[in-house]
């Protein structure tokens, strides 16, 4: 399997993710991390309860690499270990709502409505969290003021072999504390190494005759490959990713992606005009055939499905050639019924964003 992405970020039409894939072997996803996550929530919810915190968040995840810096925006996994964490929160949580814990939804998207900038690294901005009393609980409607919040930090040594997420706390009476409350380690699976934005490539043979331990080896062998062949500082970028060239236009005029200033963060892409055609274009500078899922807002453009790009439809480029242009959302039968992109500002954005955010959790 071969897969490559690039992160891209608009403020209208939110997140966009690009994935090509080559080869795709069509065993279900099993994430060793959701399994272990599963066993060590009752003990964060024992922390929680004897805290006596009656409303809580999470935040995003960091990753730590090797040596590389701890960074916010490594890969796909930064941002699903706050949806994993609120799912397992609500598994674990008490069936009565009064003596259950109020397990806040998405709390990152309130922190940005209110302005809230740094919070990891600066003690003044991490109280701004606790200034609050519209943050959403994850079921019902109403909103809370929150008592603490849940973050972490997933880590891997230089070869990948393992993976140690920690879980901590800080709450509204230590801001400035962070808290170790578990963790657990386990060996490097597949979907881990793709949702930290790996490369690596395995021949369609070996997919399909593998066992998931002989994979995940094939996996991370490959995956180490590419780091060592991939120069100092260089990285994918939109002219580039893994063979596929993306663009994107407003009407006419392409959008250029500005260049990310600090390393593994997301490329930016300003807002295509209110009232214009969007149209995304693929193009394939590669001498192999691709299959690329592109999503916005966590939502395939072919069907709208959410579930990994392993198991998604996929738009095929051929060897050298550009895929025709991409205007909108493509459904029902064979996907041929077209929903065009609209570009959305204001109320409009943020409401668009929030519910995108539901049907993903």
């Amino acid at each position: 399997m071969f897969t490559a992405f690039s992160r891209l970020r608009t403020p209208a039409l939110a997140a966009a993710c690009l994935f090509a894939l080559a080869v795709v072997p069509g065993a279900a996803r099993a994430d060793k991390l959701d399994a272990d996550l599963n066993k060590k929530t009752p003990d964060i919810m024992e922390h929680l309860k004897k805290q006596g915190y009656k409303n809580v968040g999470v935040l995003r995840f960091r990753v730590e690499e090797g040596a590389k810096s701890p960074s916010f925006a490594h890969g796909a996994i930064n941002g699903n270990m706050v949806t994993r964490l609120e799912n397992a929160l609500i598994i674990h949580n008490k069936s009565d709502e009064k003596e259950a814990i109020g397990i806040i939804h998405d709390a990152g998207a309130t922190a940005i409505r209110h302005g809230v900038a740094n919070w990891f690294g600066s003690p003044s901005e991490r109280k701004k969290l606790f200034n609050h009393s519209d943050y959403p609980l994850a079921w019902g409607t109403r909103k809370v003021k929150p008592d603490a919040f849940l973050t972490g930090c997933v880590k891997l040594p230089a070869d990948l072999a393992t993976t140690t997420v920690s879980i901590e706390v800080f709450d509204a009476r230590t801001p400035e504390k962070l808290v170790k409350v578990t963790s657990f380690t386990f060996e490097t699976d597949r979907n881990v190494v793709r949702d930290i934005g790996k490369n690596f490539t395995v021949a369609k043979r070996s997919a399909n005759t593998s066992t998931p331990g002989q994979m995940n080896k094939l996996v991370l062998s490959s995956a180490r490959k590419r780091d060592n062949e991939q120069p100092p500082g260089d990285k994918p970028s939109p002219k580039n990713i893994g063979g596929i060239e993306f663009s994107i236009l407003s009407g006419e005029t392409a959008i250029d992606p500005t260049d990310p200033s600090a390393e593994n963060s997301p490329w930016q892409v300003k807002s295509p005009e209110q009232g214009k055609p969007v149209t995304i274009i693929l193009k394939n500078s590669s001498d192999k055939k691709l299959g690329v899922v592109l999503k916005i807002n966590g939502m395939n453009l072919l069907g709208e499905g959410t579930d990994v790009p392993e198991t998604q439809p996929k738009f095929i480029v051929s060897p050298g050639k550009t895929y025709p242009p991409i205007k909108g959302f493509y459904t029902g039968e064979g996907f041929k019924e077209l929903r065009p992109f609209k570009v959305l500002v204001g109320d409009d954005a943020q409401k668009k964003i929030t519910n995108s955010a539901r049907r993903l959790a």
